[in-house]
């Protein structure tokens, strides 16, 4: 139930959006799907598309990566949504809902689904990408297109994430030779701004990394994490201000901002 509550939630909150934007006689431009997946060096056409830079990438702090892509994955004309109160016993951490325009991505926030935050926004906005709806797991992160038991949209979206994250033509491969596995995973992470398990799955998708080692770099980051989850505390509280950024998204929250200071708003 809560589940679709949140889904439900994020679904009148685009209505809301529109109805502003409209009011407001914004642009309104069609989401523009992705015309080829299978096209040589696609994640640096879709850096392009979204103005990425590597000099980005170079003043960059680990901790506002998130908030980097989140950024301008908006301004690319996705509402994108988070919630505390999706069910951990969902098992769901994020959520792609396509529309013509304004598609939506909703991210789950909190606790050890935070390290996950990066690779689910770019796993669902490469299901916009596609044209395609779904409700995931954290399971749909470590799929692979070579394994024939799971669901081929999902490893075609871990792919996808995972070049738009770390272009294959992007690494020198040279750098990682006789590199242990968790010293690979290292370099990549710091070199991409991406978190350890994002880079073991993209060290294993290059063959970089042997199956087994890939099994025992997401052991450890799973040990890591629960190590981290025991001996962290209450921690700091997030102003009431920034959750609710946090929930609406920069658009939408912009959108109301300026619906206000004109008058078409009465708060």
């Amino acid at each position: 139930y809560r589940l679709n509550l949140e889904i439900k939630k994020c679904r009148e909150r685009r209505n809301i959006f529109i109805d502003l934007a409209a009011r407001l006689e914004m642009e309104v431009k069609p989401f523009q799907l992705l015309p080829d997946e299978s096209a040589r060096n696609v994640g640096s056409l879709i850096r392009e598309r979204l103005g990425v830079l590597d000099t980005d990438f170079n003043t960059l702090k680990f901790e506002d990566t998130y908030a980097y892509w989140k950024n301008i994955i908006e301004r690319d004309g996705v509402l994108v949504y988070e919630s505390q109160y999706i069910p951990d016993k969902s098992g769901v951490i994020g959520a792609a809902m396509f529309y013509d325009t304004y598609p939506i991505i909703l991210i789950k926030r909190g606790g050890n689904f935070n390290e996950r935050k990066l690779f689910t926004l770019l796993h669902e906005y490469a299901h916009l990408l596609l044209g395609k709806s779904a409700i995931n797991d954290a399971g749909a992160q470590v799929v692979r297109r070579d394994d024939p038991s799971v669901d081929g949209l999902e490893a075609r979206c871990n792919a996808l994430a995972g070049e738009i994250l770390i272009p294959a033509e992007k690494i020198d491969l040279s750098v990682y030779t006789g590199l242990a596995a968790a010293d690979k995973m290292e370099l990549l992470s710091r070199t991409f701004k991406v978190t350890y398990t994002t880079a073991a799955v993209c060290l294993r998708k290059l063959q970089l990394i042997s199956n087994t080692e890939f099994i025992h770099l997401l052991d450890l980051r799973r040990k890591a994490n629960e190590t981290k989850s025991q001996s962290k505390g209450e921690g700091a509280r997030i102003p009431r201000e920034n959750l609710m950024r946090l929930d609406m998204g920069r658009p939408m929250f912009k959108t109301v901002l300026e619906a206000y200071s004109v008058g078409l708003l009465d708060i």
